[in-house]
């Protein structure tokens, strides 16, 4: 099982909406799972935290891109404020590799 937990957009992003940064969070996160041997075909939960619950549609785009045809269960919560004040969203995921 592979856990890639509280991950935000990089620096080159939090200037970006939140689809951008969602996007930026998932790059990451791709990257984390790869130096371990897991892909994001392995990821089987995902946790969406947004500080506006309005961002949820953007949020939403930028998952589905990142993960295709066949997407993981998934919670979005809805946060007053994450860790990086420029953050919109962060994200963590759970993998699993057989």
């Amino acid at each position: 099982m592979v856990l890639v937990a509280g991950t935000i957009a990089g620096p080159e992003a939090l200037d970006s909406g939140a689809e951008e940064q969602a996007a930026s969070a998932l790059a990451r996160i791709e990257r984390a799972l790869e130096e371990t041997g897991a892909t994001m075909h392995h990821v089987v939960r995902t946790v969406l935290y947004v500080v506006d619950m309005g961002d949820m549609p953007a949020v939403s785009r930028a998952h589905r891109r990142a993960f295709g045809g066949v997407l993981p269960v998934s919670t979005l919560v809805e946060v007053t404020a994450l860790a990086d004040p420029q953050a919109l969203v962060e994200i963590q995921v759970d993998a699993i590799i057989a």
